[in-house]
Formats: structure tokens, C-alpha cells, sequence
């Protein structure tokens, strides 16, 4: 996924107290199913391309910088 993502994620978590890993998980459920489309969608936009590259580096690692 990208890093928008994640770190807007991350964020929404570090909002809450975790004392173990069952709630964690259970945050995590939550906080992603609170993320905006409008983050969501430019990333989905992006996805063809990202793939794209993965094909053209046949399969090693690439550096992918959205426009």
C-alpha cells in the first residue's frame, strides 16, 4: 500500500490505547475501515502503474514516485 496510507493509518491508531494484541487488532479493523475514499482513490488510481513497474523490474525492487 503507500506510505499516504499508512501514515494517516498510523496516526488514527496512535489516537488510542492498546494494552494487548487482540486490541490492537481490533483498532487497526477499525481505524481502516474509518480512512477516507479520498485517500483510498489515489492510490487505487495509481495501482496499473505501480503493477506496470513491478513487471517492467521483473519482480526486484523499484523506486515508484507518484506524480
Amino acid at each position: 500500500m503507500d506510505y499516504t496510507v499508512w501514515g494517516t493509518l498510523q496516526q488514527m491508531v496512535y489516537h488510542h490505547t492498546v494494552s494487548d494484541i487482540d486490541q490492537l487488532k481490533r483498532v487497526l479493523i477499525d481505524c481502516w475501515a474509518q480512512l477516507s475514499q479520498d485517500i483510498l482513490n489515489p492510490v487505487i488510481d495509481q495501482l496499473p502503474r505501480r503493477l506496470m513497474m513491478v513487471i517492467k523490474a521483473k519482480g526486484a525492487h523499484g523506486e515508484f514516485h507518484v506524480d
